[in-house]
């Protein structure tokens, strides 16, 4: 009886080897010569029966393997425990690799004796590479975690410990991921800053997303806090990125003492310039360092230049005006009475046309600060004023055209930035340019105001960077342009002149006539 139920369970075996397709069964003799075969063997590794049974195992191993005898030490396990479990690249009929998930098992018989192997494969490649890929991502999680710049990641429990940490950040202010996790906040830090960040943390575990700034070891972050949620939508931990803001805290520093300084200088000059002043202080102590306030400081630190421009204008014309009227009138009487003496008389005049050029240099000064017809007439007609003095002082052929602007008044900020860009456009022409001809064009157009400076000059490469003065000059420009909502191209070349564009909106603009 015995033996029929053994042989009836091998007869069961062997219709569940012949019947089993995802998995590769067979069997070898303890030389490694394979023996069986089943239709898994087809289907995972391409071979028929017939070009199956009689070859030696190491053909389904790579030529690395076979070089280190892993099938022999492989067979040698198996007799020394029984078993051998392995996990490796095996090589199809086709030369195509897969990677193999295997038991190969010691075989006996009624003896005890060892007769050969049993074999059991599946294909485990897509497991393999899930978990490649998974690693492979987890060491580049690590790696920019581990390395963010002047920042680091951290995530607590409930009780405000450390789960993770990483980055940068931390070295920079004498900790590190062994000293952090697995330690509360109480343990590493001074009490008072622990009641201090609680709150927030806190906050963040019942569902918030919060940002707060903190002082560590004389650097200052900004923490970005945020809930992490289970599949269930419990928050179980918090998730803190922190960034250093130590070089954005120092340039607010440093814009706060420029604007002590620019009060300082305006409180000596006029009253009304020290509520400014005041209201620039508030909002750089209530802000954070941003665009638009800094744009808002440059506005009025213009406004203040064209102020003290003003002053100084009428003081050159008022007082020193008046002082060099004197001087001529003086030189005249002494021409007068020098008689026979020639040579004195000769000296006299020279000294009158120094006076003269002294005299016509101050009034040009005065009205280069700030011409009255930028306020009393307008843009279009104080540029055409300064285009001809321009030409008249520096021997220069300038043109000045305008299309759209008769008897127009743009915005006070507009006007006046416009009017300094061309002024300044134009110093760059003479200082830098060498040009024989120069032309102005300003027009207003579907609610537009363009500005165009041209020459024949040297030209430059707008793309390289340039130094000096005249880089000092177009980044002002630019300043300017960006100030009123505007742009600033430049179009030039080397010997082909120089071309340059300000784009700005109109605006609200007082018309009396629009044709030109």
């Amino acid at each position: 009886m015995s033996h029929e139920i053994s042989e009836q369970s091998r007869e069961l075996f062997q219709l569940v080897v012949e019947n089993v397709e995802d998995f590769a069964v067979y069997a070898k003799d303890l030389g490694g010569r394979i023996v069986s075969w089943n239709p898994g063997v087809e289907r995972l590794l391409g071979y028929e029966e017939e070009e199956w049974v009689g070859q030696h195992i190491s053909i389904i191993f790579t030529p690395e393997d076979r070089e280190r005898q892993v099938p022999e030490r492989e067979m040698e396990t198996a007799l020394r425990l029984g078993r051998a479990e392995d996990r490796w690249w095996l090589v199809r009929k086709d030369g195509s690799l897969f990677w193999a998930n295997g038991l190969l098992m010691l075989l006996r018989d009624e003896a005890g004796e060892a007769r050969g192997f049993a074999k059991i494969l599946r294909n485990d490649t897509a497991r393999k590479r899930a978990e490649d890929a998974l690693r492979d991502s987890e060491q580049v999680l690590d790696h920019l975690i581990r390395n963010i710049p002047g920042g680091s990641i951290s995530v607590f429990d409930r009780e405000i410990r450390y789960l993770f940490a990483g980055g940068q950040g931390l070295t920079q202010v004498g900790l590190s991921p062994e000293k952090l996790v697995g330690k509360s906040l109480s343990e590493l830090f001074p009490r008072e800053a622990v009641e201090y960040v609680t709150p927030y943390y806190r906050r963040a575990f019942a569902g918030e997303a919060l940002d707060f700034e903190l002082e560590v070891g004389g650097r200052w972050f900004i923490i970005s806090a945020a809930p992490l949620e289970d599949a269930e939508g419990r928050v179980n931990a918090v998730i803190a990125l922190a960034q250093d803001i130590t070089g954005r805290k120092h340039a607010e520093d440093e814009l706060r003492r420029a604007h002590d300084e620019l009060e300082q200088r305006v409180e000596e000059r006029t009253a009304g310039l020290q509520q400014i002043a005041g209201e620039l202080l508030t909002e750089v102590k209530e802000r954070r360092l941003a665009e638009s306030q800094v744009k808002e400081l440059l506005r009025r630190i213009v406004n203040a230049q064209e102020l003290e421009r003003l002053r100084i204008a009428r003081d050159l014309h008022d007082n020193l005006g008046q002082q060099l009227t004197g001087l001529r009138f003086n030189l005249e009487l002494l021409k007068a009475s020098c008689g026979a003496q020639a040579e004195v008389c000769e000296r006299i005049e020279k000294t009158q046309e120094i006076a003269e050029r002294i005299e016509r240099e101050v009034d040009f000064i005065a009205w280069e600060l700030r011409p009255a017809a930028l306020d009393q007439l307008g843009l279009a007609q104080a540029l055409g004023n300064f285009i001809q003095e321009f030409s008249k002082h520096y021997g220069v052929a300038a043109e000045f055209h305008s299309a759209g602007m008769k008897e127009v008044r743009l915005a006070h900020d507009v006007e006046t930035n416009l009017y300094r860009i061309a002024q300044e456009a134009l110093n760059n022409v003479m200082k830098h340019a060498g040009a024989g001809s120069v032309g102005v064009i300003l027009e207003r157009h579907d609610g537009r105001v363009t500005l165009i400076v041209e020459d024949d000059g040297a030209g430059f490469e707008p793309g390289r960077a340039v130094d000096g003065e005249k880089g000092m000059g177009l980044l002002s420009m630019r300043e300017r342009a960006a100030q009123i909502g505007g742009t600033l191209e430049i179009e030039s070349a080397l010997g082909a002149g120089t071309t340059l564009y300000v784009r700005v909106p109109a605006g609200h603009a007082d018309t009396k006539d629009e044709e030109d």
